[in-house]
């Protein structure tokens, strides 16, 4: 099957664009790049094998290791399959991070998640679809948390992840009109595997203050 990159304003892999421009330095480092997001979690699996965790809080740093794996392994290979292998280990771990939050989803966008990820067995943009509504969703509950408890220093990690957040939707735009400079991709990858490392360390914060309650039993890392 022939890869065909997708021409959308929202598409969160436009390196495709940039491949055929430069095949081998550009998808180089958009694969090595992807190293951010499973490298940290490595190490912060080592440092706190010995501590107890929620088994959400742990699922979510296997989650972000495999989703290190496939971004690297898609960026290598450029395939349909190896795109949707990637972007459904980003879906699935972003729907264990709203489970860890005991985040609400509507029905309505349920529904459409659910038409969203049949359809792309057909064509992936639908699952880019999916992605944009769960992180709409985790920055209204950002905020909403934010107002609500009042934790100086939550309020601080919320913050520096914003800007994180900010960066990497920065970069999509910057990827797709400076054809000039073809590895802003990779650093997309790089400030979202911070975001993402942030805001963990934000959710270990509530868990230790009391502030969010574990649903499910505690077990160690290793």
């Amino acid at each position: 099957m022939e890869f065909k990159p997708l021409q959308w304003f929202f598409v969160l892999n436009s390196c495709e664009k940039d491949y055929s421009k430069s095949p081998y330095i550009q998808e180089y480092f958009s694969a090595i790049s992807s190293f951010a997001f499973f490298v940290p979690y490595i190490i912060r699996i080592l440092l706190l094998r010995r501590v107890s965790l929620p088994n959400g809080l742990i699922k979510m740093y296997y989650a972000l290791i495999l989703v290190g794996i496939t971004s690297t392994i898609f960026h290598s290979r450029l395939s349909y399959l190896t795109q949707f292998i990637d972007m459904t280990s980003i879906l699935v771990t972003q729907l264990i991070f709203a489970k860890i939050i005991d985040m609400k989803i509507p029905k309505t966008f349920e529904k459409l998640m659910m038409i969203f990820y049949v359809l792309s067995f057909v064509h992936p943009l639908p699952l880019s679809l999916n992605l944009v509504i769960l992180f709409i969703l985790f920055s209204r509950w950002t905020f909403s948390t934010v107002s609500r408890i009042n934790m100086m220093k939550f309020t601080l990690i919320a913050g520096v992840s914003l800007i994180l957040k900010l960066c990497a939707l920065f970069c999509i735009p910057l990827d797709l009109i400076c054809t000039g400079y073809e590895y802003f991709h990779g650093f997309w990858h790089i400030f979202i595997a911070a975001y993402c490392f942030t805001g963990l360390i934000g959710i270990e914060l509530l868990l230790k203050s009391g502030h969010l309650k574990p649903k499910v039993v505690e077990s160690k890392l290793l």
